[in-house]
């Protein structure tokens, strides 16, 4: 059944941005991040810890804080990566101490994936110490691929017991075959088996003709939103400022954070997206990707709403996008503030 007369009935699938209607969905971008994260579990950083005692910081900028952004290109799994540097204010002490522990980096189960290139930070604090940032992955160039997902013209079967409300599918989907094969599904979310099942047989029709035997796996997420006499829950707007944002975000004046955006090509914009309580959320640059954005968004994808359970599953699969100034973020529990964006000294 996919309308009925007596009853409204909608059927949304959801790919990064806001709810779309499934003609619009065939036209929208999808998701390989996640693809990598296995490749990065084999990191291997050394024996020798990052040598940066107490004394480097307070000699550091007349004891201001300090960091460094780099980018790291693993091309053989026994070679230490290749290094550019991004960003730095540290002085040329902790920057030799910060090149001479990345070198001791190997990726032992970089494979035949090729090369891998990620970003990470280093932040110098006198009063907080030294804080090596994760690794991150950056979406360097756009892969032309994704551009040939092809999926059928019409949705998901609405089943034919749906009650007034909304349910959602979240699923992962894996392309690992040749143009003809159909993908692999993993469910995320599910509120409801018939609703597993009908998302299940309309994803067993996507394709991907570009795709040849032996290529790269690739994966998306996707959401479907079905609704019955009801309307999904949404962002009060599509769009937002990073201050408002963060107004919106549980504990904000209890977390410790330092970004200068312009170092980051600013202004730009990030769609951030409600993923809890299936997994983490997400953010990711809007338009043309930027390495030096990897530890804000990682950042930005760590926050949570400041909402209660209920709240927060009915935004699941829900976007919203951020406008990100030029200025620096400084945040700091010491500081009862409100989150504020303050002149950039890079961008001056």
């Amino acid at each position: 059944m996919r309308v009925t007369q007596f009853r409204k009935l909608l059927v949304c699938a959801w790919l990064m941005a806001g709810i779309l209607s499934l003609s619009d969905l065939a036209r929208a971008s999808v998701s390989e991040e996640i693809l990598e994260e296995g490749r990065l579990q084999c990191l291997q950083r050394g024996t020798q810890p990052l040598q940066v005692s107490q004394a480097d910081m307070e000699n550091e900028r007349e004891r201001h804080p300090s960091y460094m952004r780099v980018q790291l290109e693993f091309r053989y799994s026994d070679q230490p990566p290749v290094v550019t540097l991004l960003v730095n204010t540290a002085q040329e002490r902790v920057h030799d101490k910060v090149l001479a522990y990345l070198a001791q980096y190997r990726l032992p189960c970089l494979g035949d994936g090729g090369p891998l290139t990620v970003t990470q930070e280093f932040h110098f604090d006198p009063l907080a110490g030294a804080d090596g940032k994760p690794l991150r992955e950056v979406a360097l160039a756009r892969d032309p691929k994704r551009a040939c997902v092809v999926m059928p013209k019409e949705g998901p079967d609405v089943p034919r017991s749906i009650s007034a409300g909304v349910a959602k599918v979240l699923i992962e989907a894996t392309f690992s075959g040749d143009g003809n094969a159909e993908p692999e599904v993993k469910v995320l979310h599910a509120d409801g088996r018939m609703f597993e099942r009908s998302v299940r047989a309309n994803l067993a029709d996507y394709r991907m003709p570009c795709r040849k035997a032996g290529d790269k796996p690739f994966r998306f997420r996707q959401t479907f939103t079905f609704a019955a006499d009801a309307t999904p829950a949404r962002f009060t707007s599509p769009l937002m400022s990073l201050s408002s944002f963060l107004g919106s975000i549980r504990d904000i004046t209890q977390k410790r954070a330092y970004f200068d955006f312009a170092t980051m090509a600013c202004p730009f914009r990030v769609q951030w997206e409600a993923l809890r309580p299936v997994q983490a959320n997400e953010a990711r640059s809007v338009g043309a990707p930027n390495a030096n954005r990897a530890e804000f968004l990682a950042w930005l994808g760590s926050l949570e709403l400041a909402l209660t359970d209920k709240q927060t599953r009915a935004l699941l699969g829900e976007s919203v996008v951020i406008d990100v100034p030029c200025g620096v973020l400084n945040l700091d529990p010491k500081s009862a503030a409100a989150p504020a964006i303050a002149a950039s000294a890079a961008g001056a």
